[in-house]
């Protein structure tokens, strides 16, 4: 792969790793600040993963490998919580919880075994 691929590459995993991020934050504060439902642990996994997911796309910014191997493992576990947690339609929320950060993740994987 190029340089330029290689670079192309990384800005995407880094534009499309905002939005999902920006997209959970804002779901996840706005379900926390709703008096629709009480907090239950459903709940707080979903919370939790959250702040694991933009903790690890933060720190891909600076070490590409770490914090794309966290992105594909909280996206696994992203995945799994949703399936588990769907009343129907399961397969469609593992695809929209946890395939955009392991695929966000992978892009990231690739980028940093390209720097070598």
């Amino acid at each position: 792969m190029n340089k330029n691929t290689t670079k192309t590459i990384r800005w995407l995993a880094r534009i499309l790793g905002l939005i999902i991020v920006l997209f959970w934050l804002i779901i996840s504060l706005g379900y926390a600040f709703s008096d629709s439902e009480s907090f239950t642990g459903q709940s707080l996994i979903i919370t939790l993963l959250v702040i694991i997911t933009t903790i690890s796309f933060i720190i891909t910014w600076r070490k590409e490998k770490l914090g794309g191997i966290i992105l594909i493992t909280g996206g696994i576990i992203h995945s799994i919580a949703a399936y588990f947690m769907a009343g129907h339609n399961h397969l469609f929320a593992v695809l929209i919880t946890g395939l955009p950060f392991i695929l966000i993740g992978v892009f990231f994987l690739i980028v940093s075994c390209q720097k070598k």
